[in-house]
């Protein structure tokens, strides 16, 4: 399963927490108003889930949720009624902008122009009967849950073409991308001093360093760390977004990854397939 190349702006990527596999599943055009100061409140609602062999979560769990995702809309921007339209209180603006999801568990973001009422939790409750979740509130006027824990930041781009490598090889080759085999991953850096601060940062890979001639941005200093492993997404993603954050904090960035066709019956043997440019 990976992330398709159509236009729509919700994605879902793969990062690993501390030994800990994520799916994040996010609206990636909020990305263009962040931060939005009309909705300064990031909200969570916290799901138990069972998942399967397949997925974090079951189709039926998958359905529970979006209901919870569209009865909270109703709640907090629908029309108030009874007596409560009487009053002079302009309805609650929220968003929904992605959900985390790991094994037991899927947590569910948006942002809102207040905190939800206390009676519209209540009244969630009823659109999902039986459904057991928790959910709260904070102060985030920087978006900072947003940006940091649902947007992969400085990895989209290259998780945007790793994706299509994926599409490609697959499209081209049917190939088998849960065959694990040697990747290298090609990262650039503007000095020799912050090319061996990341390799320094980077233990257990086989490591090997060029010097690009012609570098448009400066970063010259180019580095390929292999290693092996399967390169289907939920595998592949983990290892960009690591990369990636590491090389940024080095001023470096992460310049794409390459492999060796694997399980192909008619393909000739010793076929490279890479990614970036070097």
């Amino acid at each position: 399963m990976w992330t398709d190349d159509t236009d729509d702006p919700w994605k879902t990527w793969f990062v690993q927490i501390d030994g800990v596999r994520w799916a994040n599943t996010v609206d990636l055009s909020v990305a263009a108003e962040a931060p939005n100061a009309r909705l300064p409140i990031c909200m969570c609602i916290r799901v138990p889930v069972v998942g399967s062999e397949d997925w974090f979560f079951t189709v039926d769990e998958g359905d529970d949720l979006d209901r919870l995702v569209d009865g909270l809309a109703d709640l907090t921007t629908g029309r108030p009624r009874g007596l409560r339209r009487l009053l002079p209180r302009s309805p609650n603006e929220a968003r929904f902008v992605g959900r985390r999801a790991r094994e037991g568990e899927c947590e569910l973001y948006w942002y809102s122009s207040r905190r939800i009422r206390k009676r519209d939790y209540l009244a969630l409750k009823a659109v999902v009967p039986g459904l057991q979740w928790s959910g709260g509130s904070r102060e985030d006027p920087a978006w900072r849950i947003y940006l940091n824990a649902l947007h992969p930041g400085a990895a989209l781009n290259p998780l945007l073409t790793s994706w299509a490598q994926l599409r490609q090889r697959k499209r081209e080759f049917g190939e088998d991308l849960v065959i694990p085999r040697e990747v290298s991953h090609t990262l650039k850096f503007g000095d020799e001093e912050a090319r061996a601060r990341f390799i320094a940062a980077s233990p257990d890979w086989l490591v090997s360093t060029y010097e690009v001639r012609d570098a448009p941005d400066g970063r010259r200093f180019a580095v390929i760390l292999s290693r092996t492993h399967i390169i289907a997404q939920m595998i592949s993603d983990t290892y960009i977004i690591a990369l990636s954050d590491l090389a940024e904090s080095c001023g470096g960035i992460y310049d794409g990854w390459g492999a060796m066709v694997e399980g192909v019956e008619d393909k000739e043997e010793g076929e490279f397939r890479e990614g970036g440019s070097q």
